[in-house]
């Protein structure tokens, strides 16, 4: 809902007939799939088009910032954001999210750190803590990192990215055996990530370790030859002034390690997924309502006033017990409980609705399926990340009341 608006805005919204925005809407579903197939140019041209028929499209702007992120086009990438939250408060969750993203791809890890903190108030999700972490981890502020990689393990415990930055901000808090389990651990789940191996080194040597070191090193070396240049500077650093460090003031700007890989090559929620489970809402929405046998369901409550808990697909009250997979978050309650009833009858599991306000705004969580042990839970999660929910994840029902 369009809370305010300047007088330009409110005379183009008024000259947009519903025939004008059903087109807008069609033309950015092609962006979308355009996004999905990774052709970002092509989606940039669908986005344009739906911006330039409906102005106030709040959506085709931020999914236009992410294509922008996308193309490295980081500065237009946080104009768009700017103003998809200016038309619409509803997508400031996703907004600052993606914003906060693009800002630590462009270095700029301050401004950065401000939005993803923003995203957080507005629904704390790990992947903000995460990649709030790595600002912090970028700026030298080990200590202040590893807390929000913690708290992005304890909310996703298997999230792999999550192990690997909690175990080379470890390492460079100088707690090399606990740095050791994450690292040993996230080496199995990125053998080629040259960062793994070379923070092994550190913590292989600084524990006595020294043929495991440089074999640790030479496997560094070969993913990525110019950490050669960087390890001796790196180790003597963690040989010197160890109460500084474990009290979390690096006494520099930056980490001396750094990736030669763009970070954009290996994100949490990554910016192409977000295309991705668009494209399923879309799709899975438009089969639910074209089916012409399908009677009509109206809600029976409305969403904007309900009570905080937990409803059906249907918003009449229930109590789900055990566990669930998290599917997504919205401000926005357009289609939510279609569907809701879209994803159960695709998927076969009942999903569930959970409201609740979250620094004074109401937040609306579906959630899939009701198990009563953990194993069947993670594994529905499994099957829904390789669905296009990448980020999905486990909730405890009777910790959510």
């Amino acid at each position: 809902m369009i809370i305010f608006l300047c007088g330009g805005f409110r005379m183009v919204h008024a000259q947009t007939s519903m025939e004008e925005i059903n087109k807008a809407n069609s033309i950015f579903a092609e962006g979308v799939k355009m996004g999905v197939n990774k052709d970002f140019e092509q989606a940039l041209y669908f986005f344009n088009e739906a911006i330039e028929i409906y102005p106030l499209y709040a959506e085709a702007f931020l999914y236009r910032g992410i294509a922008k992120t996308e193309l490295r086009d980081y500065e237009g990438a946080v104009k768009d954001f700017n103003i998809s939250i200016e038309i619409d408060p509803g997508y400031s969750d996703q907004a600052y999210y993606f914003r906060g993203l693009a800002r630590y791809l462009n270095e700029d890890y301050e401004e950065a750190i401000q939005d993803l903190s923003l995203a957080i108030r507005l629904d704390p999700h790990y992947a903000s803590f995460f990649q709030r972490g790595r600002c912090n981890f970028e700026l030298g502020e080990f200590q202040v990192a590893l807390k929000d990689f913690e708290i992005a393990l304890r909310l996703e415990p298997g999230f792999e990215q999550g192990i690997l930055y909690r175990g080379k901000a470890l390492c460079e808090i100088r707690i090399y055996d606990e740095a050791l389990e994450d690292l040993k651990r996230a080496a199995g789940f990125f053998p080629n990530n040259a960062s793994v191996y070379y923070y092994k080194a550190i913590a292989y040597r600084q524990t006595g370790r020294k043929s495991a070191s440089r074999k640790n090193l030479r496997k560094a070396v070969e993913i990525d030859p110019a950490l050669s240049d960087q390890f001796a500077m790196h180790l003597d650093l963690h040989q010197q002034d160890p109460q500084t460090i474990q009290q979390g003031s690096t006494g520099r700007d930056l980490p001396v390690f750094q990736e030669s890989t763009s970070p954009i090559e290996a994100e949490t929620v990554t910016l192409s997924e977000a295309f991705s489970r668009k494209e399923r809402e879309e799709q899975l929405l438009g089969e639910y309502q074209q089916e012409s046998q399908r009677p009509a369901v109206s809600d029976s409550k409305d969403p904007e006033v309900v009570d905080s808990g937990f409803y059906n697909s249907e918003f009449k009250a229930t109590s789900p017990m055990g566990f669930g997979v998290q599917l997504a978050s919205y401000h926005n309650t357009d289609n939510l409980s279609r569907l809701a009833r879209a994803y159960e009858e695709e998927y076969e599991n009942p999903v569930f609705i959970n409201v609740s306000r979250v620094n004074g705004r109401r937040l609306y969580r579906l959630i899939i399926g009701t198990f009563p042990e953990r194993e069947g839970a993670e594994s529905l999660r499994d099957e829904m990340r390789g669905k296009g929910f990448a980020d999905s994840f486990l909730v405890i029902f009777e910790r959510m009341n």
